[in-house]
């Protein structure tokens, strides 16, 4: 199972990573933004030691497993990259994300609980939605009680 944690890492939902605040355990994790704090592109991929034993079994076999990404390596992004992850620990962000959280979802469903284009707002964290709405009639009484 890949979770794909673009948007949902590092911190954001009051864990380090999306997956975590769900109790999913995948086997990958897809992982950009949030690793430089979306100022340079970086992404990549961290994988279970299952797939890497997998990997390495079969690289034995056929040879090196050649990949890369379009930014691979570069020595800049990496050091940018270095950094956010210092300074999300330096404040601990995580921390900060679950507590400050409660208060924007809060503040959300104050603002917008009674309007009439909302249907919802939820979210984890520092990450929201807001589900805009033609009529919330339908939304509403599907709510339960």
């Amino acid at each position: 199972m890949l979770s794909d944690e673009v948007v949902c890492g590092f911190g954001g939902t009051g864990n380090w990573f999306g997956s975590q605040t769900f109790g999913m355990e995948p086997d990958m994790l897809s992982i950009a933004k949030g690793l430089s704090s979306g100022h340079l592109p970086i992404g990549g991929v961290i994988i279970s030691d299952k797939i890497y034993q997998c990997v390495t079994d079969e690289a034995h076999k056929v040879g090196v497993f050649g990949h890369g990404f379009t930014y691979s390596g570069h020595p800049v992004i990496a050091a940018v990259a270095a950094e956010a992850i210092r300074i999300y620990r330096e404040i601990d962000f995580v921390t900060q994300a679950r507590r400050l959280g409660d208060h924007l979802h809060g503040a959300l469903a104050d603002a917008l609980g009674d309007h009439p284009l909302v249907g919802e707002a939820r979210g984890r964290g520092f990450i929201a939605g807001v589900q805009i709405v033609e009529d919330r009639a339908p939304v509403a009484s599907s709510r339960p009680s």
